[in-house]
């Protein structure tokens, strides 16, 4: 990085710097390393904004910044505004279905922290952009009813699956039928299919209210009187076996030496270690399972 704050900003015109930043965009993108996404794009940003007429002059290398550039704020999410992250949904969906990332996860990690109405609204928002995004995100055109010849873009594609499903929207076996039985799916490549699921599952995230487990933004821990502790994972419950240390021991040992002690196979810590690996590295959930996984480590 600190190469690269060195040079010129003409010198990021040149293909040799342009391939090493894409090179270091995917390893941030690999690694999922958030700050560093979000130190890069903002380094470029200002590197290119002090070249005069590069979206005029040099065209073809200010859309492969563009591309750089959506990429990383897909990584650095967390890091943006609730307007960036419009925005973002706004000109870049394609991209953020292409690249490898959770984009539920992603979106979790910002509204956790967010009020369930200030939640809801953006994902409304966004919800909004996607149903009238003309962006393309598979290759050949589509069928709708008895219309033939419909451009693939976002829209035209939630507008299928909408038009399938009828009254049906919530029933989990309809998706599936429809994912299963449309003629356009049929004619996808694996690629492209794998695209759509991505779609159609995080809008149905958006679509689906802060005040469901299906839609709360993180997991919810529950103690049962009298009973073992859950997880609340997207309505589902999870149960969790937490060690304990009996009174005697605790009374004749240091707690934190008990706990170092814990074995490896431990059922609380192997649930702990899955359910840190579903949230990107930056995310306020993984830091907050990171903290409970220290005290038995």
């Amino acid at each position: 990085m600190n190469n690269l704050k060195n040079l010129q900003p003409k010198q990021f015109l040149k293909d040799e710097i342009i391939k090493k930043i894409q090179e270091k965009t995917e390893g941030i993108i690999l690694h999922f390393e958030s700050k560093q996404a979000w130190q890069l794009l903002n380094l470029i940003d200002k590197k290119l904004s002090q070249i005069s007429d590069l979206e005029i002059e040099f065209s073809d290398i200010f859309k492969i910044y563009e591309k750089i550039i959506a990429k990383l704020k897909f990584i650095a999410f967390f890091y943006l505004s609730t307007s960036q992250i419009k925005d973002l949904f706004r000109w870049h969906i394609d991209i953020g279905l292409k690249i490898d990332i959770d984009l539920i996860d992603i979106l979790k990690s910002k509204i956790i922290v967010f009020p369930i109405t200030e939640a809801d609204k953006l994902k409304q928002d966004i919800s909004l952009i996607l149903e009238n995004s003309n962006i393309l995100i598979t290759r050949n055109r589509i069928k709708i009813e008895n219309m033939e010849n419909i451009l693939p873009s976002v829209k035209n594609w939630l507008k299928d699956r909408r038009m399938y499903l009828g009254n049906k929207v919530d029933d989990t076996l309809a998706k599936s039928q429809y994912f299963i039985n449309s003629q356009n799916i049929k004619n996808l490549s694996y690629k492209e299919k794998e695209i759509l699921k991505k779609l159609f599952d995080f809008y149905d995230f958006i679509n689906t209210s802060g005040v469901f487990p299906e839609g709360y933004p993180g997991d919810i821990l529950i103690k049962w009187p009298d009973k073992e502790m859950q997880i609340l994972d997207e309505g589902q419950l999870i149960d969790l076996e937490v060690p304990t240390i009996s009174s005697n021991k605790a009374k004749k040992h240091n707690l934190n030496v008990q706990k170092s002690k814990q074995p490896k196979d431990n059922p609380y810590l192997k649930n702990l270690k899955n359910l840190i690996q579903k949230y990107p590295k930056a995310s306020l959930e993984r830091k907050a399972l990171e903290e409970e996984m220290k005290k038995y480590n």
